[in-house]
């Protein structure tokens, strides 16, 4: 990875083999599904077609190996920490509680659901995945690939900081204490919870679909579809006002449709956005991600020096 002097830029690894190894563990281990052909397909594709093509393979490979990762994590469920269920619930009710008496947010909200907030939080929690892979396809074809590999690995970072959290501190969803109360009763299977709702009215059955794939039930804190917008909106910074403005409101919108939707606690979301900060830093730090006004093109640029970074250039 070179984004500064110094740095050395990684080489993808022989990407058939890599394909071949992964496909080969996962039918295995777990079955294979569509999303692994094609996750796979599109890798081997664009490594295949060389040059910019493998060029871009190399850069977006942070997202690939989180999609493995997130997909083995259901192999660590032994190693998991007691689950909490009431102290995150306490806690959350005491900050941000509403009403007489007073309620949390993610709970109370699913006692007056809106037809036009279920439609509009849905969109965004299934565009929460999608904004950070079209960003950086973006930002590739626009000449951004310091940005694209500062997204990429941040991305990866920070799914891999929230599993381990989710591990060694695992929260049961605000769904959850209102299905089942304060005690926890053991694995129980994932819900859609309000987003149910969407489901209901767009005759998808989208949401349903989805957590019936997840791993994760209490992995509510911190909560990376909150994350996922500030990574984007810390990717894009330096390139103009519409910029922030657009993914700061997106990343608003997301974190509270995580909570109108069931899915999680204000203190997930704001956990989630601090986990997404420092990922953003820590990676900027590891490989001398430059400063936030760096020209198209050249977001590589070495802060002290005040010019691009060697090898930046496409």
């Amino acid at each position: 990875m070179h984004v500064g002097r110094g740095v050395t830029r990684p080489h993808l690894p022989p990407v058939p083999a890599v394909v071949a190894i992964h496909l080969a563990g996962t039918a295995a281990t777990m079955g294979l599904r569509v999303e692994h052909f094609a996750g796979n397909a599109l890798l081997l594709g664009l490594w295949a077609g060389g040059g910019r093509a493998r060029r871009l393979a190399t850069l977006m490979f942070p997202f690939w190996v989180t999609a493995v990762v997130y997909d083995a994590f259901r192999f660590l469920e032994p190693l998991r920490a007691p689950v909490r269920v009431a102290g995150p619930y306490l806690v959350e009710r005491a900050w941000f509680g509403v009403g007489t008496p007073a309620e949390v947010p993610a709970i109370a909200w699913q006692a007056a659901p809106a037809p036009g907030l279920d439609l509009v939080c849905g969109l965004a929690y299934i565009l929460y995945l999608l904004q950070p892979l079209a960003l950086a396809a973006y930002l590739f074809v626009r000449g951004h690939h310091g940005r694209v590999r500062w997204l990429a690995w941040s991305f990866l970072a920070v799914n891999v900081a929230g599993l381990v959290t989710h591990l060694l501190y695992p929260v049961a969803p605000p769904w959850y204490v209102a299905r089942y109360g304060l005690e926890y009763v053991g694995p129980v299977p994932p819900e859609a919870a309000g987003a149910a709702r969407f489901d209901a009215l767009t005759g998808t059955g989208w949401f349903a679909a989805w957590y019936a794939r997840s791993p994760d039930v209490f992995g509510a804190l911190p909560s990376l579809h909150a994350a996922y917008p500030v990574l984007c909106l810390g990717a894009t910074w330096g390139l103009g006002a519409r910029w922030r403005v657009g993914g700061a409101a997106f990343a608003l919108l997301v974190g509270a449709a995580a909570v109108y939707l069931g899915h999680h606690y204000v203190i997930d979301v704001l956990a989630g956005w601090a986990y997404a900060a420092v990922a953003l830093a820590g990676v900027a730090a590891l490989v001398r991600a430059p400063a936030f006004h760096a020209r198209p093109g050249h977001f590589g640029e070495d802060a002290a020096r005040g010019r691009p970074a060697e090898g930046e250039s496409a």
